[in-house]
């Protein structure tokens, strides 16, 4: 991973996040992947290493602070520095309906994990994005987020969330100039 622009992306064991972390690594970028299981985490890097990949996995909770913690000390004492951070983790729970029948037990957890918890993997991670020469940011809602259908209309309350911790291609106030940062909300995939 020694003189490659190194990235990490959260939720990277399966589905977008792997594909984020596969098109990444072919272009050229060593990938941290973070993934909430340690051992599935550790099963898609070694698929992708196998591939001729240059990554390596990180235990990585959302929900935890340890781990969140760790990572960033780890990625820090291995790396020094981190040059692309990809949120992309993220969970989904039917109970979080529209308000008339949403249980609020279901809202919370979505938002402490789908905001709360990226904002904390983004925290964690600035002192490190700050010792890169153009770190940048990215967060990914999914569909779901940015959806107005009548089942889940409130959630764009959580891509709004995101946008307002990442201005799109405006540069960061609390870094260099070259800091920027990307919010992303793909059509369904």
């Amino acid at each position: 991973m020694e003189g490659k622009r190194l990235a990490l992306v959260t939720g990277a064991n399966k589905g977008i996040g792997l594909e984020i972390a596969r098109q990444l690594a072919e272009a050229g970028i060593a990938v941290i992947m973070g993934a909430r299981d340690a051992g599935r985490g550790q099963a898609a890097a070694e698929k992708l290493a196998s591939e001729g990949h240059s990554v390596e996995a990180v235990h990585l909770d959302l929900d935890d602070e340890e781990t969140i913690a760790k990572a960033a000390a780890d990625i820090g004492a291995r790396h020094g520095r981190l040059d692309i951070l990809v949120n992309n983790a993220g969970i989904f729970d039917p109970a979080d309906a529209p308000p008339g029948s949403a249980a609020l037990s279901a809202v919370r957890r979505v938002m402490n994990t789908n905001f709360i918890g990226t904002l904390a993997v983004t925290q964690a991670m600035l002192p490190l994005l700050k010792s890169a020469s153009a770190a940048r940011i990215v967060n990914l809602a999914s569909s779901l987020a940015r959806s107005h259908s009548t089942a889940i209309r409130h959630r764009p309350i959580i891509r709004r969330s995101l946008s307002a911790i990442t201005p799109p291609r405006r540069p960061s106030t609390c870094s260099p100039s070259s800091f920027m940062k990307h919010c992303a909300a793909p059509a369904s995939w």
